[in-house]
């Protein structure tokens, strides 16, 4: 199987809220100098582990409590969209019928997030430091967060947005 080959199960498995590990080795010999930028370069894939992080016991509960309080539950997340997309219908923070769409704020990766409220970078300020208020484009941000559930791949500057904004 070809490394490449992982790509395909760790993408089925992510619809179930699997989280994948692939072992692999190469046989070459290490030195002081050896450049780790391309190690991954022809590998041999010894094998593609899943594992599931189960729930709390009192997360759905807590999530009602919170939605009835009138909160709005937001998940952010490292995972992939497809892995918290499975966990957020588990959960409840989308219905279990819900299915991504392009052209909807509800489920996105970060960097769709940045592309759409800009960033930091996109912005030129003659002062050093930069207020959380110009970290974005407030009007993008406006119209995303009226929609947002799901935010995966988030980085920590995509956190800070986030709550910032909010």
């Amino acid at each position: 199987m070809c490394i490449r080959d992982r790509t395909s199960i760790a993408e089925i498995w992510e619809r179930y809220g699997l989280r994948t590990v692939a072992l692999a080795f190469a046989d070459r010999e290490l030195t002081e100098e050896t450049n780790w930028s391309n190690q991954n370069d022809n590998l041999c894939l010894l094998a593609v582990i899943a594992i599931k992080d189960p729930l709390r016991e009192d997360v759905v509960a807590s999530l009602r409590k919170c939605e009835s309080a009138g909160v709005t539950v937001r998940m952010v997340t490292g995972d992939s969209l497809e892995t918290a997309l499975s966990i957020a219908r588990e959960v409840g923070i989308v219905p279990a019928n819900f299915e991504k769409d392009e052209n909807s704020f509800v489920a996105m990766e970060g960097s769709r997030f940045q592309e759409i409220i800009g960033t930091v970078d996109q912005y030129e300020s003659p002062r050093k430091s930069i207020s959380h208020s110009e970290l974005f484009d407030r009007m993008a941000f406006s119209m995303v967060a009226s929609q947002l559930r799901i935010l995966a791949r988030a980085t920590p500057r995509d956190k800070l947005r986030l709550v910032s904004g909010l």
